[in-house]
């Protein structure tokens, strides 16, 4: 619930848990409620911007939780097919997508990519196995041979 002020948070949650405790019989977990500005705050891996108008935005502990999920992928895939880890992870990123659709704020999204893509590049790379293999790649891409 929005309140306008924390003193008025904390009377609003003291009424719920007496009234949930009393009526309903519920018991209220205290560790995860709190009186707290709402950007502060996560709900259902959700949480909003600090902004006059407020919008949705992945909650960044679960963007470094995905990012550490992520790398188990990326560690695993090292000496795998290229094409079974681009599918394992097109499954994980479309459900992950799928469930922040919701998401207003979209440069989480694009960090993420970016992050995505040089962890491919250095799979890539690293499938070369010696140093000339991966400069005859970049020189078929277009790069001069000094460079490479």
């Amino acid at each position: 619930m929005y309140v306008g002020s924390m003193r008025a948070g904390e009377r609003v949650l003291d009424s719920i848990e007496k009234f949930l405790n009393r009526r309903l019989r519920f018991q209220v977990n205290r560790e995860k409620s709190a009186v707290d500005h709402p950007w502060k705050r996560r709900f259902l891996g959700y949480s909003m911007t600090w902004h006059k108008r407020p919008r949705l935005k992945v909650a960044p502990s679960l963007l470094e939780r995905s990012k550490r999920e992520l790398k188990k992928v990326f560690r695993q895939g090292r000496g795998r097919n290229l094409g079974k880890l681009f599918e394992e992870l097109t499954l994980t990123l479309r459900g992950w997508v799928n469930y922040f659709r919701l998401s207003e704020a979209k440069g989480l999204f694009e960090v993420l990519d970016g992050w995505i893509r040089r962890r491919l590049r250095c799979i890539i790379w690293r499938k070369g196995k010696r140093c000339y293999a991966g400069a005859k790649g970049l020189m078929k891409r277009g790069l001069g041979e000094s460079r490479a």
